[in-house]
């Protein structure tokens, strides 16, 4: 990664400056809807300490049904991207019309495997009873709201791919403001005495991915979208469009699928040492989510920008776009490793407002440790995004796949081992979670530096 951080022209195809005017609306959306999940988790925590812990555990479980799909339809950014690149900006609203039909069809499916699953992951992962039963209020609702979250998918997405960052950076942060006292009053009142507590916090989010949805199919039907890209919602299927953004986004969807489980199931592994070692992962994830999503957006914004170049054949400028991605996440990851590692208390803190009670005294300590842990695979982080994001653009998302899964299911094999079977302390189990982050960048890298990317051709 030394080459990478090598100054990077602001001025030019490529440079720092033309990847900020993508990457910072996109960091900006995805840190709101991080803020979004964030206060949701705050709100409940006067619920009860099992309770949020048990909303982030339910809305993990809900997204692991989606993300198959949520990865598939994330491809359109680059797909999009690499069309408006080579000169053919009529055929994207093709590519958005078969991510709609694929979210018409995965829906049901997901209802499905919702209703029939949960309950018996919810048993094998051991957690107590009392989160087990929040956590299953919160999934049944929150897994409805699963059609408006893969539909604002395939609109941002598109949005991203047509270099228009700025309106997925509004209508997320949109969604958020309306979500917060939307969520408050759903959880403290519901409506008419159903839906309060944890269920009126899904429900909350439900409606304001909802309305986000509104104002995603108002600006693509906007006269400007019709002029300049023949936006429309007269869903045809197209063979070849499908084909393209099934062949080059699935393993894409299959890499999240896979490495999602393993992560999810990880947390539940982890969630079942008790409730107090269940607070405190949700506390270190929650601040580990706000520092997550901005550089997720700055891989949007990348994937957006090299996409545009590899459509073009333009590799010299695609790899600039590289540079100038690491730098902007390497820079943002700084700032948040910084912060984790010298305000922890105060961080873990909000969490904890009651500094008299025992559950202060029996979480902080642990909490703390785990979040200054998390500081320290930041930069990995920011490595691992810049990469993989370059490679899924160009098309190399194979190897992106083979590599993040290998990762991850080495890494929840060695917590399985730690947690069920030699009951080692949880922050064994946590190292282990964070170090195996570091082994995944070090692999992208060296599949960045082969160069092998430079040669796929997606349109």
């Amino acid at each position: 990664m030394v080459d990478l951080l090598q100054r990077s022209p602001k001025g030019e195809p490529g440079g720092l400056l033309e990847l900020l005017k993508l990457a910072l609306p996109a960091g900006i959306s995805q840190a709101s809807f991080s803020l979004m999940m964030f206060t949701d988790r705050l709100l409940l925590t006067p619920l009860g300490k099992e309770t949020p812990a048990a909303s982030m555990l339910a809305g993990f479980t809900s997204f692991l049904l989606a993300v198959f799909f949520f990865g598939l339809l994330n491809y359109i950014t680059p797909l999009v991207a690499q069309l408006v690149g080579s000169g053919q900006p009529s055929k994207v609203s093709c590519v958005v019309h078969q991510g709609v039909l694929i979210t018409l069809l995965a829906y049901p499916l997901i209802l499905i495997l919702g209703e029939l699953g949960v309950s018996t992951y919810f048993d094998w992962t051991g957690i107590h009873t009392t989160q087990k039963i929040l956590a299953k209020k919160y999934f049944t609702v929150i897994n409805i709201g699963s059609l408006f979250t893969l539909l604002n998918i395939v609109m941002s997405s598109f949005f991203a791919g047509v270099g228009r960052t700025y309106v997925v950076m509004v209508i997320n942060t949109a969604g958020m403001i309306l979500n917060i006292p939307v969520s408050y009053c759903l959880i403290h009142s519901g409506v008419g005495g159903f839906c309060q507590g944890i269920e009126g916090a899904a429900l909350g989010s439900i409606l304001s991915t909802a309305c986000m949805f509104i104002l995603f199919g108002y600006v693509y039907l906007s006269s400007e979208y019709r002029k300049n890209f023949k936006t429309n919602l007269r869903l045809k299927w197209d063979r070849y469009t499908m084909r393209k953004l099934i062949y080059f986004g699935s393993p894409s969807g299959i890499e999240m699928l896979l490495t999602f489980l393993a992560f999810s199931t990880f947390v539940a592994l982890f969630h079942s040492y008790g409730a107090n070692e269940a607070l405190a992962a949700t506390i270190a994830l929650n601040w580990d989510i706000v520092a997550f999503m901005p550089v997720w957006g700055i891989s949007i914004g990348l994937m957006s920008l090299v996409g545009k170049y590899m459509g073009a054949r333009d590799i010299k400028h695609a790899v600039q776009s590289v540079k100038s991605g690491a730098i902007a996440s390497f820079a943002t990851m700084l700032v948040a490793s910084v912060i984790f590692f010298t305000l922890t208390e105060a961080l873990v803190g909000v969490f904890l407002p009651d500094r008299s009670t025992t559950t202060y005294d029996e979480i902080m300590p642990l909490a703390s440790t785990m979040l200054k842990l998390i500081s320290l695979y930041c930069f990995a982080n920011a490595a691992n995004l810049t990469i993989s994001g370059a490679l899924r653009a160009a098309g190399d998302t194979k190897a992106v796949m083979c590599i993040s899964v290998t990762g991850q299911w080495l890494m929840l094999a060695a917590s399985y081992l730690t947690i069920k079977v030699w009951e080692c302390e949880p922050l064994v189990s946590w190292s282990i979670f964070v170090c195996s982050l570091f082994f995944e960048t070090l692999l992208l890298s060296l599949r960045f530096y082969q160069g092998s990317w430079k040669k796929i051709q997606v349109v």
